[in-house]
């Protein structure tokens, strides 16, 4: 009789320990979706299952988990499936108190990802505008695009739109270097074909021929006759070739009392009016 009364006083202290430690981890759990620390909840409505499982429990467990996975999409800008999320809590149909007071953060926590989710995507094609701008050497017009992007002040504690933010800044600077290099390129190719310009306009310009006193000075020249020199280079005539002849001479004194005397011819030189060249006109 002993033995039996021991055994069932051991049952009713191990039926009361359930309910509390239940009990407490429940109120913890609520206590934790209450501040929106749905991480804690989770693990205190796991624990308050371990002990006992009810409706209510599994109810809230439910929530939490569906309220975290919310946040963490949201973390990663995936605001599709944080929506998605969101819309499994509203479209509970649990009538407890805590649950329809979740449910009210829920909806306007959607309201918000919402604009996050439109914010993001106008961002993203943005960006791409801007890209095929920067492509199209359109620098100025990309310039506006990511400067706008890069000045974005909503919602920039969210990851996702915060990179974004960053890349425009990043792009911005980008396009600022990409327009000075392309620019740079762009006079010298100027310079350039202004320079081939220059040299095609002087190849087809045609050559001027030679004045006599130009072929006498080359000839002069040719064979380094001084100016102060007593030698004569002079132009004679044209040939047959169409070239001047030059007679390079010198005038010899016979009588320095009567200054007469004599020429000494040095030689005749052929020049080329339009080549410049100079031959021996006695051999050629």
């Amino acid at each position: 009789m002993k033995r039996i009364l021991i055994v069932l006083l051991a049952m009713v202290v191990l039926a009361g320990c359930t309910p509390k430690t239940y009990t407490t981890n429940l109120q913890s759990g609520n206590d934790a979706l209450k501040n929106g620390n749905y991480s804690a909840a989770i693990t205190s409505y796991q624990k308050a299952a371990d002990s006992k499982k009810t409706d209510e429990v599994e109810e809230l467990l439910q929530i939490a988990q569906n309220m975290n996975d919310s946040e963490k999409a949201l973390e990663k800008g995936d605001f599709d499936v944080s929506i998605f999320q969101l819309n499994k809590v509203l479209n509970s149909k649990s009538s407890l108190d805590l649950v329809k007071q979740t449910q009210e953060k829920a909806k306007t926590k959607l309201a918000e990802v919402k604009k996050m989710a439109a914010l993001y995507n106008s961002l993203k094609d943005e960006t791409t505008k801007g890209k095929t701008l920067l492509d199209q050497h359109q620098f100025d017009q990309a310039t506006e695009v990511f400067k706008g992007i890069s000045e974005t002040d909503k919602f920039t504690d969210n990851a996702a739109i915060k990179g974004l933010k960053k890349d425009g800044a990043d792009l911005l600077a980008q396009t600022t270097a990409a327009k000075q290099k392309y620019e740079k390129t762009q006079q010298a190719s100027t310079d350039q074909t202004a320079k081939n310009t220059q040299d095609n306009q002087a190849k087809q310009e045609p050559t001027k021929p030679l004045t006599h006193q130009e072929a006498e000075e080359l000839v002069r020249n040719h064979l380094n006759i001084q100016s102060n020199s007593n030698v004569k280079v002079v132009y004679d005539h044209d040939n047959e070739k169409g070239d001047y002849v030059i007679h390079v001479y010198e005038f010899v004194v016979d009588n320095p009392s009567t200054n007469e005397g004599h020429t000494s011819t040095w030689g005749w030189y052929g020049v080329n009016k339009n080549t410049k060249a100079i031959y021996d006109a006695m051999t050629n």
